[in-house]
């Protein structure tokens, strides 16, 4: 019987040393890339506004951009996930003039034709 045996041939220096630098890339690229991913994944989960409904004891939901009714406050859903005043509902009364004013020219001349 023969035998036939195999040498492990050690890798050569200059195979080592382009297998570190591909790696080094892949790990910088990698820590690049990751702060770019976690914006992305933040934006695309809206954060949520929540009301607690004294009587029945359960918690609701709301988008931002939601109008609600919050402790007798009209309030909307904020894009920050807090609740902000709605001042769109209010009314505001138009002003109503107080004084009537004349108008007067130079002395000597005349307005009325």
């Amino acid at each position: 019987m023969s035998q036939t045996t195999a040498t492990i041939r050690p890798n050569s220096r200059l195979t080592q040393r382009i297998r570190n630098l591909v790696l080094a890339g892949a790990a910088a690229l990698a820590i690049a890339i990751m702060p770019v991913a976690q914006t992305y994944a933040a934006e695309a989960q809206p954060k949520l506004c929540a009301a607690y409904v004294e009587g029945t004891g359960e918690i609701i939901f709301f988008l931002p951009g939601e109008r609600a009714k919050v402790n007798g406050q009209k309030v909307f859903c904020g894009s920050d996930g807090e609740w902000h005043p709605d001042y769109s509902s209010l009314a505001v009364p138009t002003p109503t003039p107080t004084r009537s004013f004349t108008l007067v020219g130079p002395r000597g001349s005349s307005l009325s034709r």
